[in-house]
């Protein structure tokens, strides 16, 4: 799950959610995309050449 802190001031606490295998692919419904595409969670979480952070932070969820 990913965090915005701009979106606590509306009642949300996750901005967007995906699945993370092999701590690598990231699964997720891409807006751009309109459809699920598997990536690199490095290049989707770090944008451009400065390696910008694209949320504000991150929680995992292991599923068993």
């Amino acid at each position: 799950a990913f965090i915005r802190k701009e979106y606590a001031q509306i009642g949300l606490d996750v901005a967007h959610e995906g699945f993370l295998f092999d701590n690598q692919l990231f699964l997720h419904a891409s807006s751009i995309e309109k459809r699920v595409v598997t990536i690199n969670f490095w290049d989707y979480y770090f944008t451009g050449d400065d390696y910008t952070p694209r949320f504000d932070g991150v929680i995992f969820f292991e599923i068993r």
